[in-house]
């Protein structure tokens, strides 16, 4: 009997195969990504247990080409000069970039005895594009089965025990035992993406002052009834966001981080003889994404994990006021802006080579903007000012062109999809 919906990644810079396996689902919702970059998600139907790959990727045309936008946005200002050609298909056919090298990460799982689930887990760690990494597994079950497993099959996987602990001590002893200089936590019925601890070492290598990365957490599969993941196709979830707040010394006893499948930290900003409760910034990172068998109520709500009541609680900002003014062209290298931590929000006007592109405004809280926190607002509020720099082609022309270019891209897919639908069809009859 078939009942739910499957929860699909498709990533389009892949050679599209057959997915199949799907027998047991109703229907899919597809994540559309980049690489490690998630567009959006769309729903796609499965015909006797194959995905529909050609209507899935119809969809992604019609919903989530502004998001790819953002990325050839984001790729013009890191290059110093507006696009020549709004050229989408750039995206899916480039080269994949090499893993970022950096600190040594500790990843600590918390386990509560379901071992196929731990099985899982620990097989996604050891999948991750990123090293070195120190993998470590603190045991809350009041059994040995835990010790016994990882001795025979993870000889590599450090091993902790808190029996019977809840969640919050076995997080403390995990800050406790952790080795590397970053700290990232996740639970045992969580699959963290490939790029994850990649996605997670380049936030905080590129802005030094993210103590906290955080990112997107998806439902395994979703069930019968649940309100669809594609129907939040504007959804804040799959935009990078900043935020400044005080966060105490152990951030793992409160707030949105204290169960949290998907989040990390900076050890040092933590460790004994910082402040009691500091300001900090935290990252919310899309790329950094795990799937999980429990989101907020075993697969019952779609895409979540940002930290937006707690983090923008007023009670938890410091007060300012004042706001600054700058002028930034992108012709220029990116910098810093460190000269306004005592004002509230900064204001600055967007030009290119002296062209006037718009204005962005960012609630910084004092905190030092970094060249990545510039970049990625400015890709996001101009983003049709930014691709349409060189060419002047208007809105509409504009976007007309990023999303035929992507699908000129995608067709080869789409066609061969097309194909071996046909073909499951006529065997059906």
């Amino acid at each position: 009997m078939r009942n739910g919906t499957a929860v699909v990644d498709l990533d389009v810079t892949q050679p599209l195969l057959s997915l199949t396996g799907f027998e047991s689902y109703t229907d899919a919702e597809v994540l559309c990504r980049l690489r490690e970059q998630p567009l959006g998600f769309v729903r796609a139907p499965l015909e006797r247990g194959h995905l529909a790959v050609d209507l899935a990727l119809r969809d992604l045309l019609s919903r989530h080409v502004r998001a790819a936008g953002v990325i050839l946005a984001e790729r013009a200002i890191a290059s110093g000069r507006p696009p020549r050609w709004p050229d989408a298909g750039a995206l899916i056919q480039s080269t994949v970039p090499p893993a970022p090298s950096g600190p040594l990460a500790t990843v600590a799982v918390c386990a509560s005895g379901r071992l196929p689930r731990l099985r899982r887990c620990l097989d996604a760690i050891a999948g991750l594009d990123y090293r070195p990494l120190d993998v470590l597994v603190v045991d809350r079950a009041t059994t040995r089965d835990i010790e016994a497993m990882l001795r025979a099959e993870y000889p590599d996987v450090r091993y902790e025990r808190a029996s019977g602990a809840g969640v919050e001590a076995a997080r403390e002893l995990a800050f406790a035992e952790g080795r590397g200089d970053i700290l990232a936590f996740t639970v045992d019925d969580a699959v963290v993406d490939r790029y994850w601890m990649s996605s997670i070492v380049r936030a905080f290598l590129g802005d030094p002052e993210v103590m906290v990365v955080t990112g997107l957490v998806v439902p395994q599969a979703l069930r019968a009834g649940t309100r669809r993941l594609s129907s939040q196709a504007g959804s804040e979830s799959f935009r990078r966001h900043w935020y400044r707040a005080a966060i105490d010394r152990r951030p793992v006893a409160a707030g949105p981080f204290a169960a949290s499948p998907n989040v990390a930290f900076w050890r040092s900003a933590f460790s004994e003889g910082a402040a009691p409760e500091a300001i900090q910034t935290t990252l919310y990172e899309p790329s950094a994404m795990v799937k999980c068998d429990s989101v907020n109520g075993v697969g019952t709500q779609a895409a979540s994990s940002r930290p937006d009541a707690w983090l923008r609680d007023p009670r938890r900002i410091v007060r300012r006021t004042a706001i600054a003014s700058r002028q930034i062209d992108l012709a220029d290298p990116m910098r810093a802006i460190s000269d306004a931590t005592t004002d509230a929000r900064l204001r600055a006007t967007v030009l290119w080579e002296g062209a006037r592109l718009g204005d962005v405004s960012i609630d910084h809280h004092g905190a030092v903007i970094s060249a990545a926190w510039l970049t990625d607002v400015i890709a996001q509020e101009l983003t049709t000012e930014v691709l349409d720099a060189h060419t002047g082609l208007g809105d509409a022309v504009l976007w007309s062109t990023v999303t035929s270019t992507m699908a000129r891209a995608l067709m080869p897919a789409i066609e061969a999809s097309r194909r071996e639908r046909r073909r499951h069809l006529s065997e059906a009859a």
